[in-house]
């Protein structure tokens, strides 16, 4: 069965405000069966957001500039960006379930133009990781991919 009608949706919103400056915050979506349709679960316009924030990611990169490369890399990383202002900046490689690799605390950056450079020459395997970026609070995640 296909949901198509508005009646068959529902709205829920959930206030997050308890989970403000804490990191690693995970959601998950459990699902009981037992209903009329099975076992599916539809989600749709699924945002979270900070009203204070960028209402989107593409507005969060662009309001700091994030380039990573080179990408694909074999032995380094590079994550340039800028900063209006004065920021506590934060960098850490993860694999694609989360675990943190390598962390780099930068510490307080003037405002300007950085370079941060991210080793990958350790890493046992090659393929996808995440690289994330934390300035005062915000969070910036872009794909890496090492061969």
């Amino acid at each position: 069965m296909c949901l198509s009608a508005a009646d068959e949706w529902g709205l829920l919103t959930v206030d997050l405000n308890t989970f403000t400056n804490r990191e690693n915050v995970r959601i998950a979506f459990r699902y009981e069966s037992g209903g009329p349709f099975g076992n599916d679960l539809y989600l749709d316009d699924f945002m979270i957001k900070d009203a204070d924030s960028p209402t989107s990611i593409n507005e969060q990169d662009e309001a700091f500039s994030l380039k990573l490369y080179p990408n694909p890399t074999s032995d380094l990383a590079n994550l340039s960006f800028d900063l209006s202002e004065q920021a506590v900046v934060k960098a850490q490689l993860m694999d694609l379930a989360g675990r943190v690799i390598y962390t780099l605390d930068a510490g307080t950056m003037s405002a300007g133009n950085h370079q941060l450079t991210i080793p990958t020459e350790a890493l046992q395997a090659s393929g996808a990781y995440l690289v994330q970026l934390n300035i005062n609070g915000r969070t910036i995640t872009r794909k890496l991919l090492v061969d």
